[in-house]
């Protein structure tokens, strides 16, 4: 088990490296100084001028100086000696072609030709590099939204609420119920009220269906009958 974890890791450690060699490599660029003519006597004197000044060079880049050995060589010097053509105080020399030298920092270097008069005749360049290549910038935040002018105006009083369906119905006040010896009023059913035929101990209470009138006759003559009884 420990094995294969063991393997495993040693082969995104190979992945990752290879990854990382192939971005490198991607991100660097071989200039070929001159381009079909290479390095040697131009004929004019701001040739390789012109052609620097159509590439892009890149700290990491390398340049492709296509001579054949003997004939030229490449010496990097300061800004003092390519200026004046001095051959004599180089900071390093190749004399074997073709030769490929590395842009190995950021800012303009120099470089030129020590046989002969070959740098006086225009065998010399100069390049400038950048450490990387131009960043994208940055994102602008987003303006912001004006509130839109079609916002509904708030009114100047709120709606009154509707009653909903579930509100309940106030109940009717309760009819008041007849004093105990009044009677009811009349029904309106067409119903004769019947009179029971068989006498009991105590006087029958007339329907309330009677008249009032009438039965206020019979309450009173009863109440006479009663008095005269009692006296």
């Amino acid at each position: 088990m420990a094995a294969g974890k063991y393997k495993m890791g040693a082969a995104m450690m190979m992945v990752a490296a290879f990854l990382a060699l192939f971005h490198t490599s991607a991100a660097q660029t071989t200039h070929t100084v001159g381009g079909t003519t290479g390095w040697t006597v131009p004929s004019s004197s701001s040739f390789y001028s012109s052609w620097a000044s159509s590439q892009t060079f890149k700290v990491g880049d390398f340049l492709e100086f296509d001579f054949s050995t003997g004939v030229h060589t490449v010496a990097k010097v300061t800004q003092a000696a390519y200026d004046a053509c001095n051959t004599g105080t180089t900071i390093s020399v190749t004399t074997t072609g073709p030769a490929n030298v590395t842009i190995d920092s950021a800012g303009t270097h120099y470089y030129i030709c020590t046989v002969g008069q070959h740098c006086s005749l225009g065998q010399k360049l100069a390049v400038t590099a950048t450490t990387t290549t131009s960043a994208s910038p940055a994102p602008q935040p987003a303006a912001a939204t004006p509130p839109s002018s079609s916002a509904p105006t708030p009114t100047s009083r709120a709606a009154a609420p509707t009653p909903t369906a579930s509100a309940k119905t106030p109940k009717a006040a309760p009819t008041p119920s007849s004093p105990s010896g009044t009677a009811t009023p009349p029904s309106t059913s067409s119903t004769t009220p019947t009179v029971s035929s068989t006498p009991t101990s105590s006087p029958t209470t007339p329907s309330s269906s009677a008249p009032p009138a009438a039965v206020a006759g019979l309450f009173f003559s009863f109440l006479s009958v009663a008095l005269a009884f009692l006296y």
